[in-house]
């Protein structure tokens, strides 16, 4: 006599999910950007950004200076003790007096 088993009625199926597309990761990211989902930044890392921010605010007016005091001025300049036409300046002294030879003279003598 020979016995016959009943296949199970229920079979196990893998379900596959279909990849995401790419504008579903897309939304996930900006979900997660919107809700907080990435760690809040360090007290280093705030620091060094208000740092930074601080440099960026003045950085044109201190190019500004170091071209003003650098450069040889177009217009003539009057000598800042006589106020005869200036030919000569001391950046030691100041950066941004002139100085006839005269009172240049002067004024280096000691």
């Amino acid at each position: 006599m020979s016995v016959i088993e009943e296949a199970p009625s229920t079979v196990a199926v893998d379900v596959v999910e279909e990849p995401k597309s790419v504008d579903a990761h897309m939304w996930d990211v900006d979900n997660g950007l919107l809700n907080n989902s990435l760690p809040e930044p360090s007290l280093h890392k705030i620091s060094q950004e208000s740092a930074i921010a601080g440099w960026n605010q003045i950085r044109q007016d201190l190019l500004k200076v170091v071209i003003e005091t650098s450069c040889i001025p177009l217009a003539p300049q009057l000598c800042c003790l006589c106020t005869t036409e200036a030919t000569y300046r001391c950046l030691s002294c100041s950066p941004s007096d002139f100085f006839c030879l005269e009172c240049f003279c002067k004024i280096h003598e000691k």
